[in-house]
């Protein structure tokens, strides 16, 4: 039926009186559910919308004698009709008080519209918050697609730096193949696996500086991602962690390539 009014009203067909009258009821049943929900202490929006929803429909006349029926709830001089006639209870309490203050403000910036405009206005409104309601889900959803292969990176980053400490530890004591201990001692970048927090505070600017991916293998590079990425790191490290972080990609590594990973060069095996 509000559907139909709404295509009557809006194309500039003529509503009969009957149409008006039943409007009128549909729209006292939508205020006596909000004035009880606002009595209790809740909020209901559907309920609301479906409220505004019908106001708009409401002839031109049926708002102005609304309009005065409120504003004398409002001053306190309504008589026991006029609550009737808006299903009230003539011993208002303060929610219903503050809601006469509220729709009178409303109401009167409604009266100088046509029923068309004002009905073309709460559309446009409707579409509006649809819109942004499906913004906000669309905007959540691809937060938690981020979050969700955020934390996914670094479940397969803290696997490969758990199953190769030993081997860093390894290397910077100078053990094992010469090739690799020498290539580790020769990268800084590597000597930062084997840091304490508070040594990698003591680096220079000039030291983060010309830290660099160049030569790293892609175990190095995410047992380094896991090594920066932990609480308490100095602010020098974020430029050469987002590095390390572009270099990899935001790909997560399958199971399969997450074993191949943790297994140490060939040259270090037993």
């Amino acid at each position: 039926r509000n559907e139909n009014m709404n295509l009557k009203v809006t194309g500039g067909v003529e509503v009969e009186e009957d149409e008006d009258e039943k409007a009128l009821q549909h729209f006292l049943g939508k205020l006596r559910g909000v004035l009880t929900m606002r009595s209790e202490g809740r909020f209901d929006q559907k309920l609301f919308d479906e409220y505004n929803g019908a106001l708009v429909q409401l002839a031109d006349e049926q708002l102005q004698e609304l309009y005065g029926s409120f504003m004398q709830i409002y001053v306190e001089e309504a008589s026991d009709e006029v609550f009737a006639r808006l299903g009230i209870s003539n011993d208002p309490d303060d929610a219903t008080l503050g809601f006469a203050e509220m729709m009178t403000i409303k109401l009167g910036e409604l009266i100088d519209q046509p029923r068309r405009l004002r009905i073309q206005a709460f559309e446009a409104q409707q579409r509006r918050k649809l819109q942004q309601e499906e913004d906000r889900e669309r905007k959540q959803a691809t937060m938690r697609q981020a979050m969700a292969k955020a934390s996914a990176l670094a479940s397969a980053n803290a696997k490969v730096h758990g199953a190769l400490g030993w081997l860093w530890q390894t290397l910077a004591g100078g053990e094992g193949e010469v090739s690799e201990v020498r290539r580790f001692k020769r990268k800084p970048e590597l000597g930062l696996l084997v840091s304490d927090a508070e040594e990698l505070r003591k680096l220079s600017p000039y030291a983060w500086r010309n830290m660099g991916c160049s030569g790293l293998r892609p175990q190095e590079m995410r047992c380094l991602v896991h090594v920066l990425g932990r609480p308490g790191m100095p602010a020098h490290a974020e430029d050469f962690l987002k590095m390390l972080q572009v270099k990899l990609g935001q790909t997560v590594p399958s199971e399969q390539e997450v074993r191949a990973l943790c297994e140490p060069p060939a040259s270090m095996l037993p």
